[in-house]
């Protein structure tokens, strides 16, 4: 039987989660679903998004402050839509789905949480506060999963991992692709670190130059793709620490396959993450990785086989590790991004992560059961009469 999906978002913006957004909206059309789309901010333009003709509606809220606003918004829309589920991603998108989807009386709210944090103790208790209200929360590794679980954010029972999926055939290194890429940039036989990301805390950049700086022989150039508030910033740090003439600031970019054929390693810096979309994308396209154990990267990383794996803040250990693989030799590395890639279309294809979804949605119903015996039990949080309240006040508002 054909379902009616809406999948709610933060924005249409290119991210991780609106690439595995977009991912799982092409495996519920595949199915024959029925599939709509719910932006919290102004949309813009995303040609996976538009190549989908799905219905797209944006609630024009222009700050996450306005939520009251988004919630009443969001329940006209859901119930003009009558979808039989609601599959929100990230944090503010998850609250929405949550309140708006039960004032719409939608049967089924599945919450996807992407990073092992989201920030601090107030969005926690709010998670944990409204977690009732869904069906089932899932997570994109085993990691982030344990961690919400001892945080006590999602019960045990109520929560899933479905791995991050990858389209292989867009990112597979292209010779010529390489060529061209490095023409252009002026990279020469520069060894090239490439780093993907929003420019902002959670990634840490600021540790990624402090161990650039240190990588001067024999004059590597690292590649920056990404806008964020700290651009300027770091733009100022990397000219301090003595290596701003080998650092490219490349600003937003749609052509990251192109980046990666043209690099040499990917390095991520990250503080924290859940599973982070670019180091699988460096893997596909049989790059090395060097990255920080943090979320699940040690899900992805083979340390010593397909990269290598340092603490997070760490700026030394951070150069050591980067500059140990550019030590190997080209066959070397080569082999390391053959693992990652095999490990790749092993372990994150698209069937892979569309099967997880769907496996999920079609378990919703052991989840609602799994849900009413443990509140027969009396063992629901104690959250949860706050967050009906809380809820309710917020349907009074609107």
């Amino acid at each position: 039987m054909n379902h009616r999906v809406a999948l709610v978002t933060n924005s249409l913006a290119r991210g991780g989660a609106e690439t595995q957004l977009v991912h799982l909206a092409r495996g519920l059309v595949d199915r024959g679903d029925e599939v709509a789309i719910l932006s919290i901010l102004p949309r813009v333009e995303l040609a996976e998004i538009d190549a989908l003709r799905l219905p797209v509606a944006s609630l024009g809220v222009g700050s996450f402050a306005r939520g009251a606003t988004a919630v009443a918004r969001g329940t006209r829309v859901l119930q003009g839509w009558a979808p039989d589920t609601v599959v929100s991603f990230v944090y503010q998108a998850n609250l929405l789905g949550r309140c708006a989807g039960r004032a719409a009386r939608v049967p089924t709210i599945v919450s996807s949480i992407r990073n092992e944090r989201f920030g601090g103790r107030a969005r926690d208790w709010l998670m944990r506060a409204t977690d009732p209200l869904a069906t089932v929360t899932t997570t994109n590794s085993q990691f982030a999963a344990d961690r919400l679980v001892a945080r006590g954010v999602v019960p045990q029972r109520r929560i899933a991992v479905v791995p991050n999926g990858i389209d292989p055939a867009r990112y597979r290194a292209d010779p010529a692709a390489r060529e061209r890429v490095r023409s252009r940039l002026g990279l020469v036989d520069a060894f090239t670190w490439l780093a993907v990301g929003r420019l902002e805390a959670q990634k840490d950049f600021v540790t990624l130059l402090r161990a650039f700086s240190v990588l001067r022989a024999p004059g590597p150039v690292l590649l920056v793709a990404g806008t964020g508030s700290e651009r300027d910033a770091l733009e100022a740090i990397a000219f301090e620490l003595g290596c701003g003439e080998r650092v490219r600031f490349l600003g937003a970019r749609d052509d990251v396959p192109e980046l990666l054929a043209a690099s040499d390693a990917l390095a991520l810096s990250s503080a924290w993450e859940g599973s982070p979309n670019v180091v699988l994308e460096a893997m596909v396209a049989s790059r090395p990785v060097v990255a920080t154990d943090v979320g699940g990267v040690r899900e992805l990383v083979e340390h010593g086989r397909t990269g290598m794996v340092v603490p997070p803040r760490r700026p030394r250990a951070l150069a050591s590790a980067m500059r140990a693989l550019a030590g190997h030799s080209p066959a070397r590395r080569a082999e390391m991004g053959a693992a990652g890639a095999a490990k790749a279309a092993r372990e994150h294809s698209l069937g892979a992560a569309r099967a997880a979804w769907l496996g999920v949605l079609d378990d919703c119903g052991a989840f609602r059961r799994r849900h009413r015996r443990a509140a027969t039990r009396g063992a629901l949080d104690a959250p949860c009469s706050s967050a009906i309240g809380e809820r309710r006040s917020m349907g009074a508002r609107a």
